[in-house]
């Protein structure tokens, strides 16, 4: 049963939007401990977190029930993704494992199949062929779900890898570094573009691929959000002040709209062209995760607390 959200209370909104209705959110997916993942399947019909006490539950956003909850290991997760069976973890340390998304049961058991480096972030596959893990040395390992053996190594220049993002027909993927570039390798051949590297000049935090693939949008580390061309030269848009604490980032689904998440409970809607602020929302924790789902009438976002919020868009925002 969905609770009435006592922990997020939305604020104030631009001029423009004053006379509707704010959206209050409820409270889904409930944990006992603190969540510090999300993700949403592709076809958006399942919400996947995890907590500190390494729990991982998949939760039914049609129905509004959790479908399975599994304790993983008695640690927090540090990386999470879902594909289109499987869901990806890892703990941070050196073993990533698979669950499948139907039923939470263990792929190849509760431990997977295990990455060489410590971690932070991961990105599957949006078919589940591939599992990429960003290493603390600087690397990508690529691991194949189903193949204990299947993991090839790739090198990347940019330091720790802090963040990935797939593109939605998994053809590429992006990560972002703690020197502060974004470097792009071909997901099929695993092939680094060395001629390609977006230099945002403060380490990434947060990626997000708009759906044609044709942008990207980089939290980094002072705050700030970039927004370039795949294949630009430099920053079309930087949204946000210096210091605001943005962490996280979403594309809405007809590339309109960009979303994000701050560590002062900010969140900002963006017009993706133009850089303008289209409205405001306010929570009262630090905001983990943000995702579009209902076809963009609806946002998920994940604070550190113990459970989700659901926002109902259709109303309030254009």
């Amino acid at each position: 049963m969905l609770r009435t959200a006592t922990l997020l209370v939305p604020l104030a909104v631009l001029p423009s939007l004053e006379q509707r209705t704010l959206p209050v959110p409820v409270e889904i997916a409930p944990h006992e401990a603190r969540i510090v993942r999300m993700a949403v399947s592709d076809d958006e019909k399942t919400l996947v977190t995890a907590d500190r006490d390494g729990f991982v539950q998949a939760w039914d956003l049609a129905k509004g029930e959790s479908l399975w909850i599994v304790e993983t290991a008695p640690a927090p997760i540090a990386a999470l993704d879902v594909g289109e069976d499987l869901v990806a973890f890892h703990h941070g340390m050196t073993t990533a494992g698979f669950l499948k998304l139907e039923d939470g049961e263990a792929e190849q058991g509760i431990g997977g199949t295990t990455a060489m480096h410590a971690s932070r972030c991961l990105a599957i596959d949006p078919k589940d062929r591939w599992v990429w893990v960003g290493t603390d040395t600087g690397g990508l390992t690529r691991l194949t779900p189903g193949n204990v053996h299947g993991w090839s190594n790739r090198g990347l220049d940019n330091g720790k890898v802090t963040c990935l993002a797939m593109d939605a027909k998994g053809k590429t993927l992006a990560a972002g570094g703690e020197d502060g570039t974004v470097r792009f390798v071909d997901a099929k051949s695993a092939s680094v573009d060395d001629k390609r590297i977006l230099d945002l000049g403060s380490p990434v935090v947060a990626l997000a691929i708009d759906p044609k693939g044709k942008s990207i949008a980089a939290a980094t580390k002072n705050g700030q959000v970039q927004v370039w061309k795949t294949k630009g030269k430099k920053a079309e848009l930087t949204l946000g002040e210096e210091s605001s604490g943005i962490q996280a980032v979403a594309f809405h689904p007809k590339g309109t709209q960009i979303v994000t998440g701050g560590s002062d409970g900010k969140i900002t809607f963006w017009d993706s062209k133009k850089g303008t602020v289209l409205g405001e929302l306010q929570v009262t924790r630090d905001v983990v995760a943000v995702a579009f789902v209902d076809k963009g009438e609806g946002l998920l976002v994940a604070t550190e607390s113990e459970s989700v919020g659901l926002w109902d868009l259709s109303d309030w925002l254009d």
